[in-house]
């Protein structure tokens, strides 16, 4: 009997290639978004740090003043990143779903291959129990005819 050999090998290698570089994709865009919320909870922490520091140190006109620019400019810049955050999300959501899909492909292909494999090894044993058949019967065929 020939040896076991899958037909669809290549594309099993193929489409395992593609899984892994959408998880890799996946990876980069959860990447993206982790940096996006570390920035803007440090922008927060910065803002509620810096009320109070300022009021610990007293407050005068001016200090008020470049109190105020900044945290127009980092409410402004919080929500840019939020923004940005939501677009990460829908493209890691997106993403996710290329890797789930790539995910069912792959194990489409190996369940097909198990499958195939099951089906060989039945095969298999059929020949090989009507081989030990054959010999046992040779066997006792020819301990027949030294006999006789």
């Amino acid at each position: 009997m020939k040896a076991f050999r899958f037909r669809l090998e290549q594309a099993q290698r193929w489409r395992a290639t593609q899984r892994d570089l959408e998880k890799s994709r996946v990876a980069a865009a959860a990447k993206i978004l982790s940096e996006l919320r570390k920035e803007i909870e440090a922008l927060r922490l910065g803002l509620s740090g810096g009320a109070a520091e300022l009021s610990a140190q007293g407050t005068n006109g001016e200090s008020l003043a470049s109190w105020a620019a900044y945290t127009e400019h980092t409410v402004r810049r919080i929500k840019k990143l939020e923004t940005a955050a939501q677009k990460a999300v829908q493209s890691l959501d997106a993403q996710m779903k290329l890797l789930t899909e790539a995910n069912r492909k792959v194990q489409l292909l190996e369940n097909l291959r198990h499958s195939e494999l099951s089906h060989w090894n039945a095969d298999f044993n059929r020949e090989l129990e009507a081989f030990a058949a054959e010999t046992y019967l040779f066997r006792l065929q020819s301990r027949n005819r030294m006999g006789a």
